[in-house]
C-alpha cells in the first residue's frame, strides 16, 4: 500500500506520505513489540482511508470427488477449508491422479450402465417403427 507500488503492485493508487514513512520505521524496528505498533497505526490509516471498499466476499464452493481423485492440494497448504482447486497453482493439476480401485470398481457400472441405457433406446426405436409399420400396412386407400 505504499506510494511506490502505485502503477506496480497496487491497483488502488492509494498513496500516503504518514503511511509511507510508518513502512519505513516498521521495517528497521527490532522489538517486536514496537513494530507491532508501527504496524497496528498503519493498520488504523488504511481502515480510516479505506483505499478498498470490499463489497463483497467470495464463498469457498467447490467440489470434487476424493472417492475417485488423489493428489489435490489444499490452499493455503494443510488447512482444511482451504481452496483445493486453484488457477493459481499448478500443482493441483499436475498431482491430481485417478484412484486405480475407484477407476476400476467406477468404470464397470459405469459402463454396465451405458450399455443398458443404449440398449433400452434401441429397444424403444424398435417398438416404435414396428407401431409405425403396422399402422400404415392396415391403412390402405380404397377408390
Amino acid at each position: 500500500m505504499t506510494t511506490g507500488q502505485v502503477l506496480n503492485g497496487s491497483d488502488s493508487e492509494y498513496s500516503n506520505p504518514a503511511y509511507d514513512a510508518l513502512y519505513v520505521q516498521q521495517a528497521a524496528a527490532v522489538d517486536p513489540a514496537k513494530r507491532k505498533q508501527i504496524v497496528d497505526q498503519m493498520q488504523q490509516i488504511l481502515y480510516r482511508d479505506a483505499p478498498y471498499v470490499i463489497l463483497w466476499y467470495n464463498v469457498n464452493v467447490q467440489a470434487y470427488r476424493t472417492d475417485t481423485w488423489t493428489g489435490y492440494v489444499s490452499v493455503p497448504p494443510g488447512s482444511a477449508p482451504g481452496a483445493a482447486l486453484r488457477n493459481m497453482l499448478r500443482t493441483t493439476y499436475v498431482d491430481l491422479k485417478p484412484k486405480a480401485a475407484a477407476t476400476a470398481a467406477s468404470g464397470g457400472s459405469s459402463t454396465t450402465t451405458m450399455v443398458a441405457v443404449v440398449v433400452a433406446a434401441i429397444v424403444v426405436i424398435v417398438i416404435v417403427a414396428v407401431i409405425v409399420v403396422r399402422r400404415r400396412s392396415r391403412t390402405v386407400e380404397t377408390e
